[in-house]
């Protein structure tokens, strides 16, 4: 039972110990950076003159003409057949 006891709080202070090396020292002006730069409504408005940037080309891109181009080639390398007979249009001179 102590053993338990002992191991539990053995594996509690161990976490602990790992949880408390992350820990951050800012100057002032590193701090104001820190906190504009990870502010979720900083990274709301970003994120919203992204979309609009992006809104405003498509809809410069309807205005503008549209240039559509196709190429074909076919090539036959057969012969092409009649099934119509000759003669049957009238006589042959």
């Amino acid at each position: 039972m102590t053993k338990t006891y002992l191991s539990i709080i053995f594996i509690t202070l161990t976490f602990i110990s790992f949880s408390q090396e992350d820990v951050k020292e800012f100057s002032l002006e590193n701090a104001i950076s820190y906190g504009i730069k990870n502010n979720d409504n900083f990274k709301n408005v970003k994120l919203d003159e992204e979309i609009r940037i992006q809104v405003t080309k498509e809809n410069i891109a309807v205005g503008m003409p549209q240039i559509k181009a196709k190429f074909d080639y076919n090539y036959a390398f057969k012969q092409q057949v009649n099934i119509i007979p000759a003669g049957s249009f009238g006589p042959m001179q």
